[in-house]
């Protein structure tokens, strides 16, 4: 089937077709002809997911719609396919953030965070491999942290929200809600520290640190720096605790 005939079903204002095209989306990523799809092929999909989520409108069906779709990264596509995919969905929300409105934000944003949630379970299930993680971190900076100002300034703000809580979540394999993820962990924070060691935290968080440096925006700058000094990295044994005369917030110190 063809990657427009995709489109218009996903698309499709009915939820029947559209329950029936995301069937048939599973098993055509799944197949192994999906490799062979280029990333206009893949933009052209995601033009119809982001329309299949647009015409969705109640609450349940949005929550499962944007889990079904996160999920395509981590249980569907095929790992040569994956960070393409995932080009495709940043391009895709770019370019059609500006007509989100009001009544349609919460469901986007909740899509991008089962997004980024089910890449890091991807990047996980191939112990965390650093020619995948390379071409993942290649892909975010080349779009959603880009720094540029061709990108909705609220997409690199959630995912700076989001980024470190969903890595934790994965990190720790924690279930339920986004609120619930601090009292869920029951670890103590030498076995915390020794899942972190396995797992390249500081490469993966490495786009904020040249943000925090680098962007044209003060406010991207400072935001950026939100994710190099949370505590979080302090109790996995990343980053030294901050001291009383230690420098200005300002300033990145680096990792320990």
């Amino acid at each position: 089937m063809s990657s427009t005939a995709f489109v218009k079903r996903l698309a499709s204002n009915d939820d029947k077709v559209r329950d029936q095209a995301l069937e048939s989306l599973r098993r055509f990523l799944g197949a192994k002809n999906s490799t062979k799809l280029s990333l206009l092929d893949h933009d052209k999909l995601w033009r119809g997911l982001f329309f299949a989520m647009w015409y969705c409108d109640k609450p349940i069906p949005q929550q499962n719609l944007a889990e079904d779709l996160g999920q395509l990264f981590s249980k569907v596509v095929f790992k040569s396919s994956v960070v393409p995919f995932y080009h495709a969905f940043w391009d895709i929300m770019i370019k059609e953030w500006p007509q989100v409105d009001k009544w349609r934000v919460d469901k986007f944003l909740l899509l991008i965070r089962r997004v980024v949630r089910h890449m890091f379970k991807f990047l996980s299930s191939q112990n965390w491999d650093s020619s995948l993680i390379d071409s993942y971190l290649e892909t975010i900076q080349d779009t959603v942290l880009s720094g540029s100002d061709k990108v909705p300034s609220a997409l690199p703000y959630h995912v700076i929200d989001l980024y470190l809580d969903e890595l934790e979540r994965v990190m720790f394999d924690i279930n339920g809600e986004e609120e619930e993820v601090n009292d869920e962990v029951e670890l103590s924070n030498e076995e915390k520290q020794a899942i972190v060691a396995k797992v390249p935290v500081d490469t993966l968080i490495s786009p904020f640190k040249r943000l925090s440096t680098d962007a044209k925006m003060k406010t991207l700058r400072e935001r950026s720096l939100e994710v190099v000094q949370d505590e979080r990295l302090v109790e996995w044994g990343l980053r030294e605790a901050k001291h009383e005369d230690s420098n200005s917030d300002d300033e990145w110190q680096g990792f320990a």
